[in-house]
């Protein structure tokens, strides 16, 4: 028998309203805007016209003492649009407790950040809008398990010496747990394929807020609506997929005729529902984590109730999921004791790679894995976030005795799947 959903599951945990309030970024007032000196270092013999660094420059206004912006001015303008995919390549490094501790022989960055260039944005702002990018977090050296972070780097491009010279972007110093003093450098490089590509670095420079205690204060942890978005996702899903059944169950001859039709009426009933309940999870300002999973879990049963309709109607059933994710490890073979890397790749109801920034789960209790006896020294979280399609890089030590084995996973409403592995 088909469950019939209760709204109260959702409404007795929704918090009530509240504003959002959204900072502006070129507010008049300055509270800091040190003066910045930049010695440029070149590697290579010559730099493609446009990719000269000409300085680096930090503003924070009074409206906000947690945003930091940061500008990497160009020697010239940009191009019409710089980051279309014409081999440009940019971004600025965040570092801290010393200069060069992200060198693989100190390896002992206790912060190490990269906020990198957009690719194909749909709009190139002139201020600060809803264009952003996420800040990506380095394990102590550079370029070693590369990750996504939640937080968002909102950019835009202006005319500091010249017109349209300066790629600009606001990041928050409390989301990415910047301390007092820290350090920065920018690269800037166009490939065009070219035999040897040269690159334009800054200085490595360090410096201290001031004002950093007030950082914290300011700070206003942003409504992020990427799990929102994917339930969103999944209800119009639901709904679109509903529309051939319920076409189907009004043709049918089937001796079952009066139970498909009082199914299929309950849920029509439910999508509608869900889609008010939804509305109303979207328009709090609060998103919490049982609000959330609670949604996921009913729309979850939607799918499972549209496709036990599918089989009573003879109609091939609909995938059980918005995402499709596939367990890869790095090595066929393990020594026991050894090391293995893990990652996850997901894709979307086409086919597509999951874009940058998408979640792993709604809540922690959408994954499943049993990787024994086999312990994870870095294990997956709902709150890891894609980078290039992907969710890396895990680590397990192999415990398993010599032979063939095999580990599984499940993630949100999947089937379970297993990933292959030796011991040798």
């Amino acid at each position: 028998m088909f469950k019939k959903v209760s709204k109260a599951i959702l409404l007795s945990l929704i918090i009530s309203l509240l504003p959002v309030n959204i900072q502006v970024a070129n507010s008049t007032e300055i509270l800091w805007n040190p003066g910045l000196s930049n010695d440029l270092d070149t590697y290579g013999k010559d730099l493609i016209p446009g990719t000269k660094i000409r300085n680096t420059n930090f503003i924070v206004y009074k409206s906000n003492p947690d945003e930091l912006i940061m500008k990497i001015i160009m020697d010239q303008s940009f191009e019409d649009r710089p980051f279309s995919g014409k081999g440009r390549n940019m971004a600025m490094w965040i570092f801290w407790p010393k200069s060069y501790c992200w060198s693989k022989d100190t390896a002992n960055c206790e912060g190490l950040f990269t906020v990198e260039d957009p690719i194909n944005p749909a709009t190139y702002p002139s201020s600060k809008s809803s264009e952003y990018v996420f800040v990506q977090k380095h394990e102590k050296a550079a370029n070693v398990n590369v990750q996504a972070t939640s937080c968002k780097a909102h950019w835009w491009i202006e005319s500091t010496l010249k017109l349209r010279d300066t790629w600009s972007f606001a990041v928050s110093m409390t989301c990415l747990g910047m301390p007092k003093e820290f350090g920065w450098y920018a690269f800037s490089e166009i490939d065009v394929g070219q035999k040897e590509v040269a690159t334009d670095f800054t200085s490595v420079q360090t410096i201290t807020y001031p004002f950093h205690e007030l950082a914290a204060k300011a700070y206003k942890k942003p409504v992020d609506l990427t799990a929102i978005n994917l339930l969103q996702t999944k209800l119009n899903y639901i709904e679109n997929s509903f529309i051939p059944i319920k076409n189907a169950s009004q043709k049918t001859k089937s001796k079952d005729k009066k139970l498909i039709t009082r199914q299929v009426g309950q849920v029509e009933k439910q999508i509608k529902d869900n889609s008010n309940n939804l509305k109303k999870v979207r328009d709090s300002s609060v998103q919490d984590l049982v609000v959330l999973g609670a949604m996921n879990r009913i729309l979850n049963s939607s799918i499972n109730q549209i496709n036990a309709l599918n089989k009573l109607l003879n109609r091939k059933p609909i995938k059980p999921d918005i995402i499709e994710y596939y367990g890869k490890l790095d090595k066929p073979f393990y020594k026991k004791g050894e090391t293995a890397r893990f990652w996850i790749e997901g894709k979307d109801l086409f086919g597509n790679a999951v874009t940058n920034g998408t979640p792993l789960g709604i809540r922690d209790s959408d994954l499943v894995f049993n990787f024994s006896p086999n312990i994870f020294k870095i294990s997956p979280s709902y709150s890891d976030l894609s980078n290039n399609g992907m969710w890396m890089m895990y680590e397990l030590t192999i415990n398993s005795d010599i032979g063939t084995h095999a580990i599984t996973m499940k993630i949100g409403n999947n089937s379970e799947v297993k990933i292959g592995y030796g011991v040798n």
